[in-house]
């Protein structure tokens, strides 16, 4: 039984503005896998549409499950990849980090700087086109009203005082090396 959901939405405009391609041109916004080695391996959703099914320029892989072990996010990425054909403007780097991290409230500075540096490296080394950190802001309380860092979980790279995380210092510092 495949685990996840897929979004899917036309972009046949942003498409078209791209390459002037006229065909119509679908974005997986979300894909979700599931690894269980023991019974099943891995899974694509089996949602409104499927990987390697219908015309897909890129997919975003929620990387929760494979975010804290190199060898296992690799995978996943070389998974999906495999299940995608070639897109025009990704060519077969057509898989994204697009959601990943850790509440620092929850695991502490190091643990979350160890997640996202292994992630960042993992994902570039292998090609993704983008890596998307989840988030700027933490929306997940764990107390209302929010009035101090504590109150969230801390997924962040703004926290609730206005400071600014490890994280964003981190991701900030790859910028401005030019990755």
């Amino acid at each position: 039984m495949p685990i996840g959901q897929c979004q899917v939405k036309n972009l046949y405009p942003a498409r078209r503005a791209f390459d002037g391609d006229p065909a119509p041109s679908q974005f997986v916004e979300r894909l979700s896998i599931a690894l269980d080695r023991r019974y099943h391996g891995w899974y694509l959703c089996d949602g409104p549409a499927k990987v390697g099914e219908g015309r897909l320029d890129l997919v975003s892989y929620s990387a929760w499950d494979g975010q804290d072990d190199p060898k296992t996010l690799r995978a996943a990425l070389d998974f999906i990849a495999s299940k995608m054909p070639d897109s025009r403007p990704f060519g077969d780097k057509n898989v994204y980090v697009g959601e990943f991290g850790k509440p620092e409230n929850e695991f502490g500075q190091k643990k979350v700087r160890a997640t996202v540096q292994g992630v960042v490296e993992v994902a570039v080394d292998w090609g993704c086109p983008y890596v998307v950190y989840w988030q700027l802001y933490c929306n997940e309380p764990r107390r209302r009203p929010v009035s101090s860092n504590a109150d969230v979980r801390g997924f962040w790279l703004i926290r609730p005082d206005g400071s600014r995380s490890g994280t964003w210092h981190f991701l900030r510092g790859l910028f401005e090396r030019g990755g």
